[in-house]
């Protein structure tokens, strides 16, 4: 309701900055078609403009330091005696919901009354007798009404009837109707603002100059014309989207019937006031939408648990931020740029920031090989392989022990595994002793050799906090007789060193390729 409330007040605004120079620049001038398009196309772009988010300059963006919180630190939280008061704790409606009680009873006495007068003129024209688009009643007025033109039937016989069909055709022509109800729209939204009424007047009164004009430019005689403007002085009008004959009808609409149909002076002020006025309104409404806060929830997709430490960031930047322990973060953005999450050990999601609030995001698994005869790590796609031999797995002493670690608890309290964290599990001494270890001790099967086969098989297990190798499997292999040699060597490996995810020890799933070549043994 907050964001609606600012967003009316951009509008409005906006329909100043259209207003004040048309009314003090060009409210005169004679090029009544540029008028017209300044007009509309000025109201449009007040509602349009403040939904646009215009960037700054890179230079500017890299200057903007990026702040990057634990949301796991301990923090010191006010006490019950001392927090603020909550929206709950106070007494009575706040001044949000006055505003937008008023607001809105403003706007359903204007639509209401808008909707009766619609329906009391198309029940008349129902039963009036209609010739085309004319209809001709009873009631005392003539105007134009969208596409239906309205003439009381005492004038039917009248000598002028003519001129003020002509006049009449020329407002439904011109597609007058279109500019009147974008405009009775507006009114109806920012009925609170005075420059909104004044847009409307001027509009109006531009399309009785155009229709002036058109009555002129038929041959009709400028002295009988004003003649019988003056003759129509039939009431006020009764619904603002009808456009009655009479309208306006003072000395300046006479002057504007004298003035030339072009104005080159009035073009030059057309060329220097739209650019003007477009970057007024980009950098009063636009700019004040530069940011705007994303919130949302990032969730494991296969266990559905939150995902804190998930790295976020902006698209092409290093802005960003991080999820707390429930999964959730809130950023700040330009626009509706893309946003990248990243979990090491899960797939990367990029997503508008526009849909990040919308439902949870779920990170899907990946799988991350560490293959110590290769220099960079990379996440494969592992096709399941199923052992079929019964393995045994036989007990062994760990060479190399850890101190006890602090484990990594999610929300129910238990302890999270991790398929790739910030710093990986490592075998003691990198991946060159890695690679020594494994192929110091794998045996080349005697069925193999006979064979000369060539294999490779991936080996699966998760590292503990304490280092032990848990979980000793094969996920694929390319003959299953490489897959028991390999799972030996894993099974009386040293204790690794244990991965972290942000500074805690956390267990860890690691796939290893092991590779069979003749002539190894």
């Amino acid at each position: 309701m907050n964001e609606l409330l600012i967003y009316l007040l951009k509008v409005s605004g906006g329909l100043a900055i259209v207003a004040v120079p048309c009314y003090l620049v060009l409210r005169n001038d004679p090029n009544l078609g540029i008028k017209r398009y300044y007009l509309l196309l000025g109201v449009l772009a007040a509602w349009i403009i403040p939904l646009i988010s215009f960037h700054r300059p890179d230079l500017v963006r890299d200057l903007v330091p990026a702040f990057f919180i634990d949301p796991t630190a301990d923090i010191s939280l006010p006490s019950a005696d001392h927090a603020p008061d909550s929206p709950s704790s106070r007494e009575g409606p706040g001044w949000l919901q006055v505003t937008m009680i008023l607001y809105l009873t403003g706007l359903a006495l204007i639509l209401f009354r808008n909707l009766a007068v619609l329906l009391r003129w198309n029940r008349a024209w129902k039963k009036a007798d209609r010739i085309g688009r004319v209809a001709y009643t009873s009631a005392n007025q003539i105007f134009t009404l969208f596409n239906r033109i309205f003439i009381p039937g005492s004038f039917r016989d009248q000598s002028d009837l003519e001129t003020l069909l002509l006049h009449e055709k020329a407002h439904v022509r011109q597609l007058h109707f279109i500019d009147l109800t974008i405009m009775e729209l507006t009114l109806i939204l920012t009925w609170f603002n005075p420059f909104s009424w004044l847009i409307s007047r001027m509009m109006k009164e531009n399309h009785e100059h155009l229709a002036d004009r058109t009555v002129l430019l038929s041959g009709i005689s400028p002295a009988l014309y004003r003649a019988q403007l003056l003759n129509q002085t039939l009431g006020v009008p009764v619904f603002r989207l009808g456009t009655p004959f009479n309208h306006s009808i003072t000395f300046k609409r006479f002057n504007m019937m004298k003035k030339p149909s072009k104005s080159t002076a009035g073009f030059v002020k057309f060329l220097i006031l739209v650019p003007a006025v477009l970057a007024t309104l980009a950098l009063t409404t636009g700019t004040a939408q530069f940011q705007k806060q994303v919130k949302g929830k990032v969730l494991f997709a296969d266990t559905g648990e939150p995902a804190p430490g998930t790295n976020i960031v902006t698209a092409g930047s290093t802005l960003g931020t991080i999820t707390g322990p429930d999964g959730t973060f809130h950023m700040d953005v330009e626009g509706n740029p893309e946003i990248v999450l990243s979990f090491v050990g899960y797939k990367t999601v990029r997503i508008k920031a526009s849909k990040a609030g919308r439902k949870p995001i779920l990170l899907e698994q990946g799988v991350f090989e560490l293959d110590p005869e290769r220099g960079t790590d990379h996440r494969v796609s592992i096709h399941p392989y199923k052992v079929t031999s019964e393995q045994k797995e036989p007990v062994k002493e760990p060479r190399v022990t850890q101190p006890k670690p602090e484990p990594f608890i999610n929300s129910k309290g238990e302890e999270v595994v991790f398929f790739v964290v910030e710093d990986m599990p490592m075998f003691p001494g990198g991946k060159e002793a890695l690679a020594n270890y494994i192929y110091s001790h794998l045996e080349y099967p005697a069925s193999a050799k006979r064979r000369n086969l060539e294999g490779e098989v991936h080996v699966q297990f998760t590292v503990t906090t304490s280092g032990r190798l848990d979980g000793i499997k094969a996920v694929s292999s390319t003959d299953p007789v490489f897959v028991e040699p390999a799972l030996e060597v894993f099974r009386y490996m040293p204790d690794w060193n244990p991965g972290k995810q942000r500074n805690k020890l956390v267990k860890a799933q690691v796939v290893v390729p092991v590779r069979f070549r003749p002539g190894e043994e």
